[in-house]
């Protein structure tokens, strides 16, 4: 059983059974290779209580081996929705989840001297790397 935190907020339930696929970054993966902080994606059948039997598991985000920052806020660019932590420029999308303790987080909550953990994927110009792109702020 995984509990998980959907983008809206919401707690759920995830029956993990043998017959679950789980695949991770293409290639298949263990319910124990799923780890705090990864974002899945998970389709099944949702049951009369709100939990969900998962008949298939994507692992979209692997945390443990995502490129990430951590840090204060340095600056907030909130007409770009956009980070400053620590000397790296971090870049936020609609893709961007924000977690804060066990419930969601918003980007307008963060402010300089904001202690933040970004997990993402590196934006690189040629072999320089110049930043993030977030995919998950968890908001300490």
């Amino acid at each position: 059983m995984l509990e998980l935190l959907t983008r809206e907020g919401a707690r759920r339930s995830v029956i993990v059974t043998g017959a679950t696929t789980i695949r991770q970054n293409g290639g298949g993966a263990r319910p124990s290779g799923i780890a705090p902080y990864d974002l899945v994606k998970v389709e099944g059948t949702v049951n009369s209580d709100g939990s969900v039997a998962a008949t298939r598991i994507d692992v979209e985000l692997a945390a443990a081996a995502a490129a990430q920052v951590s840090g204060d806020v340095a600056r907030s660019f909130g007409e770009i929705q956009g980070l400053v932590v620590g000397d790296i420029m971090v870049v936020v999308s609609g893709e961007t989840t924000f977690i804060r303790g066990i419930g969601p987080a918003a980007f307008k909550q963060l402010a300089p001297g904001q202690p933040v953990t970004v997990y993402g994927i590196p934006i690189s110009i040629g072999s320089t790397p110049v930043g993030l792109r977030a995919r998950l702020v968890v908001v300490r």
